[in-house]
């Protein structure tokens, strides 16, 4: 049974997949994404979440949220190939465009217009990895066999892109023109700046909120620790949200590099808000990155930032006062930036913009379709 009819209508009809959107950066845009949603009535959706999500506080009469168990390769090929246009069609009568939000298209009616959302952007960079690696086996899947389901059913779609980058690389490497470039908004980070409380801590603290992927440049880190180890420098704490068990904090036992870093495990938003507010300095070194959220967040509580000298940091914190590009490579030029720091008082930047107009953007271009 239909929940919208065709007759006398005078919106436009979405479907929308986001069933891998579980963890993470997707479902930071899964989030947005629906509390952003139209209230207005000139769109009308269903959107497609994974079992696990939670989001009791959306009352939008307009937005039909539907949970779906689709967390094995194979269940997300069908999904993607079979299932999904025909589990919309239940919810919309007349569906006007299809909207995926997890980088890959899916299979619809050559009259229905497609949108996908690409925030993974790891085969849109030169990096090389090997199959035999076992660290690197995950990259090296989502470097060359990703691209296959991303274009799969791309002849009636159209893509959005988080940062100018990833349009300027999918067009030379795939020769795919970009629709929109939507930048994730941080409207409800920034609200929870004013939650923050002052703490104490014995040493400076350089805050690097990441993964243990080789793409995060852990291995930067361990050099400045074994160069600030030489120098005898002390009252530093390098702070990763890393677990005691990961790789690279067993790497630093080994080395004995363990009084310069803090390892506080997986962080939720409000621990991660308390970071930002007492830390000396963000570290973030990444080479690779779709947008690289955390430069965002740490500019949001006007932070000094020392990061990599690539173009997605360049392109997130542009003219912000605060940044110091390095090259990614250099742990001498870092290690001599943090001993600058580690001697100054901690400094405080204007603050840039959040992008709070990025999702309704979108809306207003599905509406034109």
């Amino acid at each position: 049974m239909t929940f919208w009819k065709e007759k006398m209508k005078k919106y436009k009809t979405l479907a929308v997949s986001a069933t891998a959107l579980r963890s993470g950066g997707g479902s930071v845009i899964l989030k947005q994404f629906i509390d952003s949603f139209p209230t207005d009535g000139s769109l009308r959706c269903v959107i497609f979440v994974p079992y696990c999500f939670e989001n009791s506080s959306c009352n939008n009469p307009h937005l039909i949220i539907k949970k779906v168990d689709i967390e094995s390769l194979w269940k997300r090929i069908a999904w993607d190939s079979f299932f999904f246009f025909r589990e919309s069609s239940k919810y919309i009568d007349s569906i006007d465009c299809v909207l995926s939000l997890q980088n890959t298209t899916v299979k619809v009616p050559k009259n229905v217009q497609q949108l996908v959302y690409l925030h993974q952007g790891i085969f849109l960079t030169n990096e090389k990895w090997s199959f035999f690696n076992r660290r690197e086996r995950r990259l090296a899947i989502w470097k060359k066999v990703y691209p296959l389901f991303v274009f799969l059913y791309k002849t009636n779609a159209k893509f959005c892109v988080q940062t100018e980058w990833m349009s300027e690389s999918l067009k030379s490497k795939y020769n795919v023109d970009t629709a929109l470039v939507i930048k994730p908004s941080i409207d409800a980070f920034v609200e929870k700046k004013t939650g923050v409380s002052k703490k104490e801590y014995l040493d400076k603290l350089f805050f690097y909120p990441c993964t243990d992927l080789p793409y995060k440049n852990l291995e930067l880190l361990l050099r400045i620790a074994t160069n600030l180890k030489l120098q005898n420098s002390q009252n530093i704490s390098i702070v990763l949200t890393l677990s005691l068990n990961s790789n690279f904090a067993q790497r630093v036992f080994e080395n004995k590099l363990e009084k310069y870093f803090s390892f506080v495990g997986s962080l939720n938003q409000n621990q991660v808000c308390d970071f930002y507010y007492n830390s000396h300095v963000v570290l973030y070194p990444s080479k690779i990155e779709s947008f690289g959220l955390p430069l965002l967040e740490a500019a949001v509580f006007g932070k000094k930032i020392i990061c990599a000298d690539l173009p997605y940091a360049r392109e997130v914190l542009g003219e912000y006062a605060g940044a110091i590009f390095l090259h990614p490579d250099k742990d001498c030029k870092w290690t001599d930036e943090i001993l600058s720091e580690l001697s100054s008082d901690p400094s405080e930047f204007k603050v840039i913009d959040s992008y709070s107009d990025s999702w309704p953007t979108l809306y207003k271009y599905i509406g034109e379709i």
